[in-house]
């Protein structure tokens, strides 16, 4: 195509041409301006997380917290009046940030885009400002509020314990015996401190709730205790004394039937005295005292072993004091029966083997015997009339024996 036909063609149409070069310009501008419309939104939309970062930082009720704190702790008063007036800027810088983010909005509503670039940029400054001086603020705040940060950690460190001592107080019922109502007494007890502890905190008073949540402490140590020891208290108390005060009872009649003397053992007496303390014990437990009562179990059971084992040592020396009784009358009989033979013959024994002082020798054979005759007969009666444990009496009677055997290795 010539250039002269070109410009005839143009000529021709050039209305339509104006036309559609008209509306290329409108579409062009429009596409840009909602293109820039959009990017601007997006920025905005930026602005407003950001905002709701700033916004979302609890400044207000830490500074409250702090305000509170300083009331009753004057060493943290003028850090805390240096947090305030940090707070105060903060505060003026978000109300700013709140009209800068109006006037943005309404920019970017009437199309001014230029004007809301500008606006969005400001936005952003103040926004970087506003959470650094916030941060700044809040790190500050928890520096102060340090205490009650660790006094929140340790009250829910001792409610989570709490939580699982109430599960095994429900798994431990049966074995808890008459002491649940004690127990539960405590339950109730722990929870009114958890309450007081919150009233405490409420009121920013750290002192008294650190006071309190001690207290918590302690009685959460006791009420565990209490858990540990009161199953194990009843099984002793119900199971293990009582067999031991039937083992001795049935020992002590055992005993008494085959002739053992034990009356020094004052058995009865002790069983009575100890079933008397072990029904106290008793109602201890049920009261959730386990100190006092580990301690009195314990020396029951002690003192009742301590019987079980003098009422068999008597019972073992009764034993050994019958026979070794036995075997010195035989050997005292067999005695006197080859003495009196000896004595007898004594003029021609001497006289045929020149035994010279040979009657003399029997003579204090004689005597010995009828010596070691009168301690025989006295230990009969003490073994017979006397009370007199058998314990006792054994020791003459092993030494009786003993003499008995040097005299008949003698003779």
């Amino acid at each position: 195509m010539k250039y002269n036909d070109i410009l005839v063609f143009l000529d021709k149409y050039k209305i339509i041409l104006a036309v559609v070069a008209a509306l290329l310009i409108i579409l062009t501008y429009f596409i840009i301006r909602t293109s820039k419309k959009k990017k601007l939104q997006r920025e905005f939309e930026e602005m407003e997380v950001k905002y709701n970062e700033l916004m979302s930082i609890p400044i207000l009720f830490k500074i409250n917290k702090a305000t509170g704190l300083a009331k009753v702790n004057s060493n943290i008063e003028r850090d805390v009046d240096s947090c305030k007036v940090l707070f105060e800027s903060v505060r003026n810088k978000q109300d700013t940030i709140v009209n800068q983010m109006g006037d943005a909005d309404d920019a970017l509503a009437y199309g001014k885009f230029k004007e809301a670039d500008q606006l969005i940029d400001v936005l952003e400054g103040s926004l970087n400002e506003a959470l650094e001086m916030t941060y700044e603020l809040d790190a500050n705040l928890e520096i102060l509020l340090e205490e009650e940060t660790q006094q929140r950690m340790k009250i829910n460190k001792l409610k989570n314990t709490f939580r699982q001592q109430k599960t095994t107080i429900k798994s431990l019922e049966s074995s808890l015996g008459d002491s649940v109502d004690a127990i539960e007494a405590q339950t109730h007890e722990i929870e009114h401190m958890f309450s007081t502890f919150e009233e405490w905190m409420y009121a920013s008073d750290f002192a008294k709730a650190s006071q309190t949540s001690q207290a918590t402490e302690v009685a959460i140590e006791l009420l565990d205790e209490r858990l540990k020891f009161i199953p194990k208290l009843y099984e002793k108390a119900k199971g293990f004394i009582p067999e031991l005060l039937d083992e001795v009872s049935r020992l002590y009649q055992g005993v008494r039937q085959e002739g053992v003397f034990v009356d020094h053992l004052e058995v009865p007496k002790n069983i009575g005295m100890l079933s008397e303390i072990l029904k106290e014990d008793l109602i201890q437990i049920s009261q959730g005292e386990t100190v006092k009562t580990t301690e009195s179990l314990s020396s029951s059971q002690k003192r009742l072993e301590q019987l079980v084992i003098e009422i068999q040592k008597e019972h073992k020396a009764h034993m050994e004091l019958e026979e070794s009784f036995e075997t010195n009358t035989h050997s005292l009989a067999g005695l006197e029966q080859g003495l009196s033979l000896i004595q007898a013959e004594s003029d021609r024994i001497e006289e045929r083997f020149d035994f010279d002082g040979f009657k003399e020798q029997l003579d204090e054979m004689s005597t010995n015997l009828n010596e070691f005759n009168d301690k025989h007969s006295k230990i009969q009666r003490m073994k017979d009339e006397e009370d007199i444990p058998a314990s006792s009496i054994l020791i003459s009677v092993q030494e009786l024996k003993q003499d008995i055997n040097i005299l008949m290795q003698d003779f």
